[in-house]
C-alpha cells in the first residue's frame, strides 16, 4: 500500500501523505482535532478516501515523526 502497482497512484500512503501534510500546514494552530482534519483531508482530495485510508496515512506521518497524538486523540503536528 506504500507503494503498488495494483492501486491507482493517487491512493498510495506517500501521495495520500503529502496531501495530508498539506492539510496539516495550512492550519493556524500546531494541534488539530483528528475528526476535523479527516474532513479537511477529505475535502482536499479529487478521488474518495476512506477513514481506514486516512488512519494508514496517520500511522504513516507518526511513523516518520511527522505528526504525534496527544492524550485527547488529537494531531500535533511535528514539523
Amino acid at each position: 500500500m506504500i507503494l503498488s502497482n495494483s492501486i491507482k497512484p493517487n491512493q498510495t500512503l506517500y501521495y495520500l501523505g503529502g496531501v495530508l501534510i498539506s492539510c496539516l500546514k495550512k492550519q493556524p494552530s500546531q494541534v488539530i482535532d483528528s475528526l476535523k482534519l479527516f474532513e479537511i483531508f477529505k475535502n482536499s482530495l479529487s478521488v474518495r478516501v476512506t477513514f481506514t485510508q486516512y488512519m494508514f496515512t496517520l500511522d504513516w506521518l507518526y511513523l516518520l515523526d511527522m505528526i504525534e497524538v496527544n492524550d485527547e486523540g488529537d494531531i500535533i503536528v511535528c514539523f
